[in-house]
């Protein structure tokens, strides 16, 4: 097995002069993908132990299994020195703020971190908008642990921005749990979340990217927590800037073997509805997508172009991926069951009408 970087996920040059990090613990880095995650290219010294993820899982109770939701997850601070940077858990008594969130495998799904950084590191490659990731090693875990900076701080822990979810955009956050699959349809999500951003086309484009995207890729959690938007922490507009970038995109049927999406696509909570296609099939396509960007304001043509590129994007390139992605190497059994889970949402997107009898 080649070695390769834990942020990039591509092969590193054992001569030090050719962008090599110094050696660490966490697993070998690019110097150039280190300063990009922290923002230092001093040595990393993780002071993190087990123990400090005890107490940190925060269960939720919902009538749908949510791998997020049974994580452990940790928020760390990095403190530097003149010799090295640290990496620790945050200091409450000092109210310190966390910059990164590491995230090692529920003990109910194994190899859910190589899987989100799977998904996570396809979003980069598609160019959405996403932070930065890395897969890390770190003293006493058997399995590496998905490592994701936070988006609403600096390097420091100030505070940048300023972001709500989905569910705080509909007005849904005191409502139970199960709200952030039925409180609202992605339609509703998506029309509130364009308004709370000036109507910007932009949102309204990015939305049903991530929403396509999330669907080829079998993620089935992509719910209204799942979902933000963003503004900066001084800005006094009344409306948001973007979509935050993306974060929990897991495929999570190569784990749970789901193959719903977490959203009703189309009308409201209270009545949703579905395209032809939908009810001859009893599945998704490429159609009922198109169908939501339509009434999201978006061209026809430019929905259409969507579908295609990440249709294209899933058959030719992330599929391909799963037997040579380096993380999945010694893991048969996974890579088969991802595979199955891709290649089935992606012959379920592409069937058409022609082929309805």
């Amino acid at each position: 097995m080649k070695v390769v970087c834990r942020i990039c996920a591509q092969p590193i040059d054992d001569n030090p002069g050719k962008d090599l990090a110094p050696a660490t613990s966490l697993g070998a880095l690019h110097l150039s993908c280190q300063k990009k995650l922290f923002g230092s290219s001093l040595p990393l010294l993780p002071t993190l132990s087990k123990s400090d993820f005890l107490g940190e899982r925060l269960q939720t109770h919902t009538r749908r299994m949510s791998i997020s939701g049974m994580q452990p997850k940790l928020s760390v601070a990095l403190t530097a020195t003149q010799s090295e940077l640290k990496i620790h858990p945050v200091n409450m008594e000092r109210e310190q703020a966390g910059v990164l969130i590491l995230k090692p495998d529920p003990n109910e799904f194994p190899n859910a971190a190589v899987l989100e950084f799977f998904g996570m590191h396809h979003a980069q490659r598609f160019g959405i908008d996403t932070p930065a990731i890395a897969l890390l090693d770190l003293p006493e875990f058997s399995q590496p642990v998905f490592a994701i900076r936070r988006f609403d701080r600096d390097l420091r822990g100030n505070k940048t921005a300023h972001v709500e979810d989905a569910m705080q955009v509909m007005g849904l956050q005191r409502r139970g749990e199960d709200s952030k699959y039925e409180g609202a349809t992605a339609e509703e999500a998506g029309r509130g979340m364009w308004i709370a951003c000036g109507k910007r086309r932009q949102v309204a484009a990015d939305f049903l990217k991530r929403l396509v995207f999330s669907f080829l890729l079998g993620n089935g959690d992509h719910h209204l927590k799942n979902i933000s938007i963003i503004r900066s922490w001084r800005s006094r507009e009344p409306n948001y800037d973007s979509l935050a970038p993306a974060y929990d995109l897991v495929p999570t049927g190569a784990l749970l073997g789901d193959s719903e999406m977490a959203l009703t696509l189309l009308g409201t909570s209270q009545n949703p509805e579905f395209t032809d296609s939908f009810n001859q099939l009893g599945f998704h396509t490429s159609e009922d997508f198109q169908e939501l960007g339509k009434r999201l304001g978006l061209p026809e043509k430019y929905t259409a172009t969507l579908c295609r590129n990440l249709r294209n994007f899933f058959q030719l390139k992330v599929i391909p991926s799963v037997e040579r992605f380096p993380f999945l190497e010694d893991q048969e059994g996974l890579r088969i069951k991802l595979r199955e889970c891709l290649e089935d949402r992606l012959g379920k997107f592409s069937y058409t009408n022609k082929k309805i009898k």
